[in-house]
């Protein structure tokens, strides 16, 4: 335990031997943390979007230099499942944070409708593809 709890411990003369199913039983107890001492990681989704701009841009810059026949779209898909398959390379219960935590943030937005995307992202494209017109 941190070092802000308390911490009492009980040593008994007599011990009293578990099997393993009795051992398994009492792993499996969750007791509620109180709402103070909860961590919420919601901030993960956040990553993602900003991963994925930083690889759109990277993705621009470089058809914009070497590739100039390739269409963006067809590379940013191809860039997509290529960062898929990455993620995929790596087991969930790895413990390195940054791989653990794109793998969280990935999953966060694959579950997102995409009515609910299309309704965030259209008016802001709309407007920008209106600002381009020449009147």
């Amino acid at each position: 335990p941190p070092c802000s709890e308390t911490v009492t411990w009980y040593v008994f003369e007599n011990t009293v031997t578990l099997s393993k199913s009795q051992l398994n039983k009492l792993r499996g107890i969750k007791t509620e943390a109180p709402p103070s001492r909860q961590h919420h990681d919601s901030f993960v989704a956040v990553i993602f979007p900003f991963v994925a701009i930083l690889l759109g841009t990277w993705m621009e810059y470089m058809l914009s230099r070497y590739a100039h026949g390739v269409p963006y779209t067809v590379a940013v898909l191809l860039l997509g499942i290529l960062y898929d398959v990455f993620l995929s390379l790596f087991p969930t219960d790895l413990h390195l944070a940054i791989i653990t935590t794109l793998q969280k943030s990935s999953d966060l937005w694959f579950g997102i409708d995409g009515h609910v995307l299309l309704y965030a992202f259209l008016p802001a494209l709309l407007f920008g593809d209106a600002m381009c017109l020449n009147t």
